[in-house]
């Protein structure tokens, strides 16, 4: 019977031992997909703003150019 609760005690030990060893890696692997998640959205944010802000630069020059001009038809 001891030897029975002793290899019982022994099993148990080794699959949490075992679980937590397994749990570990899943854990940096999430942290390393989350970061580089983060880094590619933070990259493409900034491509948007950067794009937005030079599309908004045009349109700043054109009104610009329009308010400077004196006749400004639609007559091609």
């Amino acid at each position: 019977m001891c030897n029975l609760l002793a290899a019982l005690l022994l099993l148990v030990s080794g699959l949490f031992v075992t679980t937590l060893l397994a749990l570990n890696p899943k854990a940096d692997l999430e942290k390393d997909a989350k970061s580089e998640f983060d880094f590619a959205s933070n990259q493409i944010t900034e491509e948007v703003t950067e794009r937005f802000n030079e599309l908004a630069q045009i349109l700043y020059n054109d009104a610009a150019l329009f308010a400077a001009l004196n006749n400004v038809t639609h007559q091609v």
